[in-house]
């Protein structure tokens, strides 16, 4: 008889700026707990701005793909997952230009 095993599930994270997703060997019994734990280690690490969680099966090291549907974190600006978009220089004026240029036209 061959014994069932239950599935296990493990978070993945990306510090700022990385290619690729990383972790640590700890798994847990439900998808939720491992969202959990996530969502808490990005709490307290301000160097991660991703996190996604996966069977603790699933190969290690893998590349980020931004349509990933396991991610459960996404600090890099996807508006789709809640994130928010860090705009600097050129960009940022452009942005805020275009805010206040819109403020503008609704006033007339």
């Amino acid at each position: 008889m061959k014994e069932e095993t239950k599935t296990r599930y493990r978070y993945e994270v990306a510090p700022v700026g990385d290619k690729n997703w990383g972790s640590n060997q700890v798994s847990y019994a439900t998808w939720k707990e491992a969202k959990e734990g996530a969502e808490e280690l990005l709490s307290r690490w301000m160097g991660v701005d991703m996190a996604r969680v996966v069977t603790a099966d699933t190969p290690r090291s893998q590349p980020i793909d931004p349509d990933d549907p396991f991610i459960v974190v996404d600090k890099r600006g996807d508006p789709k997952r809640g994130g928010i978009t860090i705009l600097t220089g050129e960009e940022a004026i452009r942005s805020l230009e275009a805010v206040c240029r819109g403020k503008e036209l609704e006033e007339e």
